[in-house]
């Protein structure tokens, strides 16, 4: 029997309803060339777009992610150690966004991943005007540089600028420009791990099971509580890998949540309630024990090479010290897009942090100290009333 012809992509998106910051519209218009439309768009902006990216991604939380530190907080069954590494995280995002100090002294390796539309017209080098703009982020600000270079085999050396950058554009179709940033520290990239596994793996008893057994061995240097990521198959491993990274930073929550006959990835909400559940019970907690060793999970399922599905997965644990914007941050990204035509696409999304306005505790650096330094930077963020209001874009 033959089978005809039926193209699937691997990854099947729903609506996106990532809120939007509009940052700016200068140099980027839409011309006309041969009766069709192209969208412009100077490198200027490319390097504007990472340079701010990084910058919010170094300094800033999403209020869905405060939202699950204060859930710590309000939750009975926390324990004490939870609710303790709770409100540090608040305290230390309070300070962070006065864009000082970074909410993480591991600022992690600029990761840049763009999907680029067939009518998107750059001038080419779009890789050079990225890493300028990252290059600013962390020169500007009080970033740690954390690339090596091998000078040869036993000897490296700092760059110096946290370049170079991994950067990787992807050809597509229309006329809009998609860009996830990602500042990836080494310690959750450090517990990230890949599975080889046989079918037998493939039952419910026996995969939850393994779940909790590697989740054990993550341990608590990545910073938790986390939030995991499992994937299961995939086409190769170095795929499923990719996935497990994107799956963490929230970009494939909009996968339909069941599979087809043509192989496309689905996200398995079931599973990722009893993966969240396993965390909570195994005790180690925010660092020191109780329940929250993760906020939540995601749990992925691509398509599989081979007779039956081999799981090749891991729990990536993100940490929660970086922010994601997803476009976060998530820890660690941020998505910025550019829609032809259409200005309610850059649809401006600055929400006020009303979840929890901490007064500002300066036990750690001195209150004279910090606040020197804020003057020296001219950002001061503190009102009359001496709290420090933060606002910022994001899911």
């Amino acid at each position: 029997m033959t089978t005809e012809f039926s193209y699937q992509p691997l990854f099947e998106f729903g609506p996106d309803e990532t809120p939007y910051r509009k940052i700016s519209t200068e140099g980027v218009e839409m011309v006309t060339l041969n009766g069709r439309d192209f969208l412009q768009i100077q490198p200027g902006v490319l390097r504007q777009l990472a340079h701010q990216a990084f910058d919010d991604v170094a300094h800033l939380l999403r209020p869905s992610h405060l939202a699950q530190l204060k859930r710590i907080l309000d939750d009975p069954e926390s324990s004490p150690n939870d609710k303790f590494v709770a409100l540090e995280l608040l305290r230390n995002a309070n300070i962070a966004a006065g864009r000082v100090l970074p909410g993480c002294q591991d600022t992690g390796t600029a990761i840049v991943m763009a999907h680029k539309g067939e009518r998107v017209l750059t001038g080419g080098k779009d890789g050079e005007a990225l890493s300028q703009g990252i290059f600013d982020a962390y020169a500007e600000r009080n970033l740690r540089y954390s690339q090596l270079a091998p000078l040869d085999m036993y000897t490296e050396k700092n760059t110096g600028s946290n370049l170079p950058a991994q950067i990787e554009i992807y050809a597509d179709d229309g006329d809009e420009y998609e860009l996830l940033f990602i500042a990836k520290g080494g310690g959750s990239a450090n517990k990230t791990f890949l599975y080889q596994e046989t079918k037998a793996v493939l039952n419910p008893s026996s995969l939850l099971a393994f779940v909790e057994a590697k989740l054990k061995t993550i341990g608590t240097s990545a910073c938790p509580p986390y939030h995991l990521a499992l994937v299961v198959g995939g086409t190769s491993a170095e795929f499923t890998m990719k996935t497990v990274k994107l799956a963490s930073a929230r970009y494939l929550d909009r996968l339909p949540a069941a599979g087809n006959d043509h192989g496309r990835a689905f996200r398995d909400h079931d599973m990722e309630r009893q993966v969240l559940k396993i965390a909570q019970q195994i005790g180690v907690g925010a660092q020191f024990g109780g329940k929250y060793f993760a906020h939540d999970a995601r749990v992925e399922d691509p398509c599989v090479l081979g007779k039956g599905r081999h799981p090749s997965l891991y729990l990536a644990p993100q940490r929660t010290t970086q922010p994601l914007f997803h476009g976060e941050a998530e820890p660690l990204l941020r998505t910025i897009k550019y829609v032809a035509g259409h200005d309610t696409a850059h649809r401006a999304a600055k929400q006020s942090l009303q979840l929890m306005v901490l007064r500002l505790e300066f036990a750690r650096y001195g209150e004279r100290q910090l606040d020197q330094l804020v003057v020296e930077k001219g950002n001061s963020a503190l009102d009359a009333s001496g709290h420090r209001h933060f606002i910022h874009p994001g899911k």
